[in-house]
């Protein structure tokens, strides 16, 4: 996802600056208002109109967002009318404040990949919630951007365990 940010959309614009700010360095759009140093260093990049609030800033960064998910939705289509078949991957991690993810990726045979989102684990992951999570994100994910998927979902657990759907 990061090329995303720093290849193909306005790379020096003001609303990619801040997305790169928050996503890539993981800063707080509070910091990005409140630090001077960084506020000057954004003039001196030639953005007059800095935002001066939080909602100010989530606002620019949410847009931004929205055009990368628009530009990840025309990679996947092209290349699902090019009749390319996708694999998913996903990672369950915990973030600091110890809350559990799990983050959903597309991968096609040429080796580019897409995130599909994160979802929020609660209590235990056996395969069988697993798989019930993931066809939740997907059955989401493809209402949400008005996708068709073709689904044959297969996990391994470890100790040999597998299912399908």
């Amino acid at each position: 996802m990061k090329k995303f940010l720093l290849d193909n959309i306005d790379e020096n614009s003001l609303p990619a600056t801040l997305s790169r700010l928050t996503a890539c360095d993981g800063l707080s759009f509070t910091v990005i208002v409140k630090s001077k140093d960084l506020r000057r260093g954004l003039v001196s990049m030639g953005f007059s109109q800095l935002p001066t609030s939080v909602d100010s800033i989530k606002q620019q960064v949410m847009k931004y967002g929205q055009k990368v998910r628009s530009l990840v939705m025309a990679n996947l289509e092209r290349k699902k009318a090019e009749g390319q078949r996708f694999s998913l991957t996903f990672d369950e991690w915990t973030s600091t404040r110890n809350r559990r993810y799990m983050n959903i990726n597309a991968h096609a045979r040429d080796g580019e990949y897409w995130s599909l989102g994160l979802l929020r684990v609660h209590g235990s992951m056996s395969v069988d919630r697993c798989v019930t999570l993931v066809e939740q994100k997907l059955t989401e994910f493809v209402q949400r951007h008005r996708v068709h998927l073709h689904r044959r979902l297969q996990c391994n657990e470890e100790g040999g365990k597998a299912c399908g759907s």
